[in-house]
C-alpha cells in the first residue's frame, strides 16, 4: 500500500485556463510515503512544473513547459517518473523510458488557421535518469512534431486536438481533447 503527505504550491497568471495566451502556471510538489503514512514504502518525491505562455503576434502563442521531478528513497516501480503520452515528451512509445527521475522541456508554437481551426508545431527534448543528476547529462531523447485544432464551443477556448509526433522510434499519433500543457 502507498499513501503519502505532501505539500504543493502553485502559481497561476494565466489569462485562460484552455488555451493561455500569456502568464505563467507553476507547481511545486513534495510528497513523503513512510510507515508514518500507513505505506509500504519509504521514499519521497519532489517536482516542480512550469507552464509559460506569451503571444509573439496578433494570435500566434508561444507555449514553453518545463517539469523536472526526483524520486528520493525506494519507491515502488509505479511511481517512478515517465515520459511520452499525450502530455509530456509527445512520439515515443508510453512508458519506454522510465526511472526515478525525470526533466524534459517542451516548446510548442500556436497559431490560428481559420475560423475555430488552429495549428501547433512543437519539440521536446527530455531524460531520465538513476540519479538526479542523470536526468541532465544522460542521452537526450528529442521529438518534434505539428498538430491540428478544432475549437469545440465558439465561447470557449477548448479544443480537440489530433498530433502527429516524429522521433528516431518512427511516428506517432494523438487524438485528445485540450491542450499538451
Amino acid at each position: 500500500m502507498v499513501s503519502s503527505l505532501g505539500i504543493s504550491a502553485s502559481h497561476d497568471s494565466r489569462d485562460d485556463i484552455f488555451y493561455s495566451r500569456k502568464g505563467i502556471l507553476a507547481n511545486f510538489t513534495a510528497e513523503k510515503s513512510a510507515n508514518y503514512t500507513l505505506s509500504n514504502f519509504d521514499y519521497g518525491l519532489i517536482q516542480l512544473d512550469v507552464n509559460y505562455y506569451q503571444t509573439i503576434k496578433g494570435n500566434d502563442i508561444l507555449a514553453t513547459n518545463f517539469f523536472t521531478g526526483t524520486t528520493l528513497g525506494e519507491a515502488p516501480f509505479f511511481s517512478y517518473y515517465y515520459f511520452s503520452s499525450g502530455k509530456r515528451g509527445r512520439c515515443f512509445n508510453d512508458r519506454r523510458f522510465i526511472d526515478k527521475n525525470m526533466s524534459i522541456l517542451q516548446v510548442e508554437y500556436r497559431f490560428p488557421i481559420y475560423r475555430r481551426f488552429r495549428g501547433s508545431a512543437f519539440s521536446s527534448i527530455e531524460s531520465v535518469g538513476n540519479t538526479y543528476g542523470e536526468s541532465f547529462t544522460n542521452r537526450k531523447l528529442w521529438s518534434y512534431g505539428g498538430g491540428l485544432r478544432f475549437q469545440l464551443s465558439k465561447k470557449q477556448m477548448s479544443h480537440i486536438r489530433l498530433d502527429v509526433a516524429r522521433s528516431y522510434e518512427g511516428f506517432q499519433f494523438y487524438i485528445t481533447i485540450g491542450e499538451t500543457f
